[in-house]
């Protein structure tokens, strides 16, 4: 089943994604792979996750997110969703092999909106913390149906915040229980109000309540990738063109990405994948001790990976 885990601030968006890929055999779940990525990261403001069917088509689900949102001529957040809705809903009415059950997925994608998302509600150089759900199973309180419907939904809002103590948490993929929902909430909720804590707290707060519902006996991995974008990073790409991130837990005024595996593995630490403009780049993973800084310039046309160790 998987899990993502959005949380909405003032100041920035974070993302949480747990990297477990279960096998469904009609209703029994068993471990395929504990170290996918199913984080896609684009044009320096969405983070993405999915929950539910791992592969499209013989693609890989991450693959397959990343090439879709790499192919809206319009990089408006509505045109980049709008797509994303209709090829999914084109793609799915191809896939004949599995049962309605298993072709249930949903993707969701916490953002800032700019004016050029919506000119009428949003001023030059305003930014609105935004999330929004592209799926083909679930119900108005966001938990799974029973089987998938052959077109997929979307539904997308901004998050108006009244103040920087204001928090606002979504979630994706298991069901949770009104006690698990408020629980977490007052959990991450703490590291946002407390005094001068800084925005690292926010994301340990997030792993940690993924890694709790995993010993609670949800279907939930225990690696995750998470994802940090603060307000001030998006304005200074929207400003010079110029993007850079970095493999770290969240700094003040730089995109982050950071990862926690379950187990060691071969391929060890890495990004999500990224998507700047129509061009797609891996991201990036490493070892012990892997640092990475990702820079890209003018909206994608130039991409590269620095520092790489």
């Amino acid at each position: 089943m998987t899990f993502v885990l959005s949380c909405i601030t003032s100041d920035a968006v974070f993302q949480v994604v747990d990297r477990k890929i279960f096998k469904d055999d009609g209703g029994s779940y068993s471990d395929l792979d504990s170290d996918a990525n199913k984080a896609v990261f684009v044009d320096g403001r969405f983070s993405f996750g999915y929950s539910g069917l791992a592969e499209i088509s013989g693609q890989s689900t991450d693959s397959w997110l990343q090439e879709r949102l790499a192919e809206a001529d319009d990089r408006t957040a509505l045109n980049i969703l709008e797509h994303l809705r209709c090829e999914a809903s084109k793609t799915f009415k191809t896939i004949r092999k599995l049962s309605s059950s298993q072709r249930r997925i949903a993707f969701e994608t916490v953002f800032w909106a700019t004016s050029e998302d919506q000119p009428k509600k949003i001023k030059p150089g305003q930014y609105v913390p935004s999330i929004a759900v592209v799926e083909n199973a679930l119900d108005d309180s966001f938990n799974w149906q029973k089987t998938a419907r052959p077109e997929f939904a979307l539904r997308a809002s901004m998050i108006l915040l009244e103040s920087k103590k204001d928090i606002h948490i979504s979630s994706i993929g298991c069901p949770l229980s009104t006690p698990e929902k408020g629980a977490i909430m007052k959990h991450i909720g703490r590291a946002v109000r407390k005094k001068n804590a800084p925005p690292s707290l926010t994301m340990v707060r997030m792993f940690e309540a993924v890694d709790w519902l995993r010993r609670r006996g949800k279907l939930v991995g225990g690696g995750m990738v998470g994802t940090y974008i603060p307000k001030t990073a998006v304005a200074k790409y929207e400003q010079t063109d110029s993007f850079h991130a970095m493999y770290s837990m969240p700094k003040r005024d730089v995109v982050c990405f950071f990862d926690v595996q379950e187990k060691p593995t071969a391929t060890g630490h890495r990004s999500p994948l990224i998507v700047m403009g129509k061009s797609k780049v891996q991201g990036a993973s490493g070892g012990r001790g892997f640092k990475d800084q990702i820079c890209l310039g003018k909206r994608g046309h130039e991409t590269g990976e620095t520092g790489v160790r």
